[in-house]
């Protein structure tokens, strides 16, 4: 994360990438739960399979950094 954030920047992009992972961590099973309850804990699975096929997508779209195309 650090490598591809201007330098003066650093702080604000792991507050960021961390961030996001704890309202993931906070949100996931609470959304999870109310799949389960409504469409049965079979679902819970497909909808993780579904989030981690997104997460895949959204990566290759990321954009390259300069140097390492050269």
């Amino acid at each position: 994360m650090l490598e591809t954030t201007p330098k003066n920047m650093g702080g604000s992009s792991i507050g960021i990438l961390f961030g996001a992972q704890a309202l993931g961590a906070a949100v996931g099973p609470f959304v999870a739960g109310m799949v389960a309850d409504r469409y049965g804990i079979g679902t819970v699975f497909y909808f993780l399979a579904a989030t981690i096929v997104f997460a895949n997508v959204f990566v290759v779209f990321t954009p390259k950094d300069s140097a390492a195309r050269a």
